[in-house]
């Protein structure tokens, strides 16, 4: 609405300035004190621009990148593309001198429903303005305060839901104080309406005995429906079911739900006797993943591991020890200092390591089963689990010299943990990344690589300030096939055989995939095979050479003949000197 002939100077009346104070607002001029008071007394919010930064009419549209706006706080706001403005039209479209409907762009007067511009602001020399009444979806005005680092009475409304049909209401009501305090009349109005607020909500279902079932208590239908009518509802009966359609300015009352609360909140919840419910449970069937995550878990607390809970966010200075193999994700808005969602399970074990070091702990076994997270979809979040052995591998003990955390402690923990899932062995890692490159392995289990294990690579030393780098773990679980089926058998009533072979190898031979191969063979009598020796001095060190000793138990269902172990041993004697290139050293009973 356009007003002429307003006289903006002097101060409001008594009385205006008398409500606003006690409700908290301070006066400031007749015009900006009329809109307040529209405000306060119908909540909706208003804004009066001055009608010479209008130019030829008013435009409704998104902010274009690199616009920007001096608000009336005196802030610049740097306008995004997500905000919606109120801006003076480029051209009228029908000719008028004033078209509210013009679509040229012209300059940002506002941010909508937040805050107007310095530019357009109305003062003491206005004669001319345009009030403006209007219904902004929360959705468009929401966050808009923070983002810009303004607070406004409107933006609180706005942001909430006001009525959407209040906004002539509230027109008339400021052109009448603005033409009794101001001396303005009103001349040209443009009114808009969206084709999508003026659709029909359709009527909220609900069935009266739902209202029972969901509080445990009845309430009678005519309370029920002098409730909703009291609240403003228009109700139609259909039955048992209950049409209603909520006034406009209860936009709240979007389902059922809401209705029923509502139905409570004014029966009165001291009325509601509290009953406990009767639950039927049934015992199922164990979930197979949640037990095998338990199981982990246990066994771990059993060889002396504490557990921790971390923040999925990590700090910069941490970022280091994220996976580097694996995508980063950064936050938008970060919280303090954590700016990085991990990819990784190492970050918040190492910063609980130093954590437990500064305070003297020289003992420290740890690990966190938790997601990582490679992007922003959830199969880019695999949940891991990830531990870390640092200091001493005991405290103070009479019987032993105390000791630093080795590969060694590091593999039997995973050997425990891993077995019952399958096949476990470690391989020598094929890169190092953030581990040692001469103290990890990759993790396998049933031949499939799960995870990585080692000693934290020497460059953290300077970073960590300790003397031994910890040794870390992570598995991908999800990459964990399904635990393979116990298969059980009898003891054998008959005695065990053993036998020892030790042999001459290159000195790259790996003697784990020797124990795999001795395994792989389909020889039901070999219950099991352990490597006692390894010897690299002397002359096999200057012929690139290393001698490798192992054990192999032999056991059946009857007494083996010895001519039955020697036919196993040549299988196995074949196999090395075929595959690796080895030769035979010594061989000797037990």
């Amino acid at each position: 609405l356009v007003m002429e002939g307003v006289n903006n100077q002097g101060i409001s009346p008594l009385w205006l300035q008398q409500i606003l104070e006690r409700s908290g607002l301070r006066p400031i001029s007749p015009l900006v004190d009329i809109t307040n008071y529209v405000m306060l007394s119908l909540g909706q919010p208003m804004h009066a621009f001055a009608r010479s930064a209008v130019g030829t009419g008013i435009c409704v549209r998104m902010a274009q990148a690199g616009e920007s706006i001096k608000l009336l706080n005196g802030t610049q706001a740097n306008l995004s593309p997500n905000t919606l403005l109120i801006s003076a039209a480029g051209a009228a479209s029908d000719g008028a001198a004033f078209a509210g409907t013009a679509s040229a762009m012209g300059q940002a007067l506002a941010i909508a429903g937040v805050m107007g511009g310095i530019d357009s602001a109305v003062d003491a020399q206005t004669t001319t303005i345009v009030l403006e009444s209007a219904y902004f979806t929360p959705h468009y005005i929401h966050g808009k305060t923070k983002q810009y680092g303004v607070s406004s009475d409107s933006a609180f409304r706005f942001e909430r839901g006001v009525d959407s049909r209040l906004q002539h209401q509230a027109l008339n009501m400021a052109a009448a104080l603005v033409e009794q305090i101001c001396f303005g009349r009103a001349t040209e109005f443009i009114q808009y309406k969206s084709a999508e607020l003026e659709q029909k909500v359709p009527p909220i279902e609900l069935e009266l005995s739902s209202v029972t079932r969901f509080i445990g208590q009845e309430i009678g239908a005519t309370q029920i429906v002098a409730i909703l009518s009291s609240l403003g509802c228009s109700l139609v009966h259909n039955g048992e079911l209950l049409l209603v359609t909520p006034p406009s300015y209860r936009f709240d009352l979007q389902i059922k739900e809401d209705l029923i609360e509502e139905i409570v909140r004014v029966y009165g919840y001291d009325k509601i006797t509290p009953i406990m419910p009767r639950l039927s449970h049934t015992l199922g069937d164990i979930d197979e993943k949640a037990a095998r995550l338990q199981s982990m878990k246990t066994t771990l607390v059993e060889l002396g591991f504490n557990e921790i809970v971390s923040y999925a966010f990590i700090e910069e200075k941490f970022a280091i020890f994220n996976n580097p193999l694996h995508n980063v994700v950064k936050l938008q808005n970060p919280i303090a200092a954590l700016s990085t969602m991990r990819n990784s399970l190492i970050p918040g074990l190492v910063k609980t390591m130093q954590y437990n070091n500064n305070r003297g702990t020289a003992t420290l076994r740890i690990f966190e089963l938790a997601r990582v997270f490679y992007g922003e979809e959830i199969n880019e979040q695999p949940l891991c689990l990830a531990g870390l052995l640092g200091g001493n591998f005991s405290g103070l003990n009479w019987s032993e010299k105390p000791r630093a955390v080795d590969f060694y402690d590091l593999s039997l923990a995973l050997e425990h943990i891993l077995q019952p899932s399958g096949k476990f062995h470690l391989l020598a890692a094929t890169t190092a990344d953030n581990l040692h490159p001469g103290r990890s392995a990759d993790i396998y289990v049933n031949n499939q690589v799960i995870g990585r294990c080692g000693q934290l690579h020497p460059r953290f030393l300077s970073e960590l300030d300790v003397a031994d780098l910890p040794y870390v773990f992570e598995i991908n679980l999800n990459l964990l096939a399904a635990a393979p089926k116990l298969q059980v058998r009898p003891v054998s009533k008959h005695q065990k055989v053993m036998r020892d072979l030790a042999f001459i190898l290159p000195s790259e031979c790996s003697v784990g995939a020797m124990v795999d191969a001795f395994n792989a063979l389909e020889l039901e009598e070999l219950r099991a095979v352990a490597v006692f020796d390894i010897f690299t001095g002397g002359t096999l060190a200057a012929a690139k050479q290393k001698s490798a000793a192992f054990n192999f138990v032999f056991q059946g269902d009857r007494t083996l003949s010895e001519e039955e172990i020697n036919v196993f041993l040549a299988q196995i004697k074949d196999l090395a000197v075929t595959q690796f290139a080895a030769k035979l050293r010594d061989t000797h009973s037990i």
